[in-house]
């Protein structure tokens, strides 16, 4: 009767530890296969740098709340009846008159009971040229005296001056009529005009000496 032997516990010991021997044997090295990945791929170049385009020069600015208005052409003879000229338009003073007075009960400043009209012409560089009374004004001395819309002249101080848009050479033209304390205002006073839609346009203004004609019934 033959008899079956068992292996020792011993001897199973000694296959696990060869079969574990081998297989670490036969694992890759982490140098050789396993690099990481990082390692493997290219460093990445920069691209060069393109050239910041040049500075543009610095433009200085103007100082002062005038310093680009304009001013009339110089050289031009501002007495009534001559064209003085800017850039966008030409004005002129033809006449200065005495208006008949005022009619009963039309409200006049107290004030000032004398009225004149001042006939005025402007002659257009541009298309849409705004004109309006209210961009005449009467001047001496510092005092101002603005323009009166509401006034119902006779016919010695007609037509009116009528807002309107004065296309490129074109003249447009009539009285603007003001309210002033007596004639002696006038002497070495002005007529200034200073349109109030073109911001760069100049003020320019006509010297006046005197009334030039005497109101209806010869009485000045």
């Amino acid at each position: 009767m033959s008899t079956m032997h068992k292996p020792s516990t011993f001897a199973l010991l000694g296959l696990a530890t060869l079969s574990l021997s081998v297989s670490c044997r036969n694992q890759p090295k982490p140098s050789e296969n396993t690099a990481p990945e990082a390692a493997r791929a290219p460093a990445s170049v920069a691209p060069p740098a393109s050239a910041a385009p040049p500075a543009a020069p610095a433009v200085p600015l103007a100082s002062g709340p005038h310093a680009a208005a304009e001013q009339p052409y110089p050289g031009q003879d501002q007495s009534v009846g001559k064209w003085v000229e800017a850039s966008a338009y030409k004005f002129k003073v033809t006449n200065v008159v005495r208006c008949a007075d005022p009619a009963p009960g039309e409200p006049v400043p107290e004030d000032r009971k004398v009225r004149v009209g001042a006939f005025v012409q402007v002659y257009s560089k541009f298309d849409q040229f705004f004109l309006t009374p209210r961009d005449v004004t009467l001047e001496k001395g510092g005092v101002i005296l603005n323009s009166e819309r509401a006034a119902k002249p006779g016919p010695e101080c007609k037509p009116l001056l009528e807002p309107t848009r004065v296309m490129h050479d074109q003249t447009h033209g009539g009285v603007v009529i003001f309210q002033i304390p007596d004639e002696s205002f006038l002497k070495d006073g002005a007529v200034a005009f200073k349109p109030t839609r073109w911001g760069g346009a100049p003020r320019v203004e006509i010297k006046i000496a005197e009334v030039v004609a005497a109101r209806p019934g010869g009485k000045k």
